[in-house]
């Protein structure tokens, strides 16, 4: 049984008062639960109840009990969506997928190539662990060897491919 429930000696009538006590909410307090019933602000008879029947715990102890139940609901709510968006973003990497295996690379032209190049390089960057996104950060400014080979790699295709394109050449 928990204290929310009707009391050992609590009579029907007393507890359908704890009820609306209880079921008013967070910002509940005895005179507007009477006010709201009966139009009045003070009885000695619910007074007499809520005291003798602990009424403010036992209202204390349900809303915790209710904000337990609706973190639960929360979590596993997140927990579903969480696989759903996952399930979302594999159908639509396979379709990416299939229509980039069909892409000819000779039909490109070099700035969309150099897009593919460098967004290929960036997803590679991003896959590996990280312990934090600090961490990222702190490698990307002291990388300095790393981002002088990405430059002279993206100058160097990008070279390339002006020749490829360069019909004199």
């Amino acid at each position: 049984m928990e204290n929310w429930d009707k009391q050992p000696g609590e009579s029907q009538k007393a507890y359908a008062w704890f009820c609306r006590y209880r079921d008013y909410g967070m910002d509940r307090s005895m005179a507007k639960v009477l006010r709201k019933y009966i139009g009045k602000t003070s009885s000695a008879v619910h007074s007499h109840w809520s005291a003798r029947y602990d009424w403010v715990k036992r209202a204390e102890a349900y809303d915790g009990y209710l904000e337990k139940e609706r973190r639960k609901e929360y979590e596993a709510y997140n927990l579903e969506m969480g696989k759903r968006h996952i399930q979302q973003a594999r159908a639509l990497q396979e379709k990416a997928m299939v229509r980039l295996q069909q892409l000819d690379p000779t039909e490109m032209t070099p700035t969309e190539l150099l897009r593919f190049l460098d967004l290929g390089m960036k997803i590679e960057k991003d896959s590996l662990p990280a312990s934090d996104g600090m961490a990222t950060e702190k490698a990307d400014k002291d990388d300095i060897i790393g981002q002088r080979l990405s430059k002279e790699l993206l100058d160097r295709t990008e070279r390339l491919l002006q020749r490829k394109s360069d019909p004199q050449e």
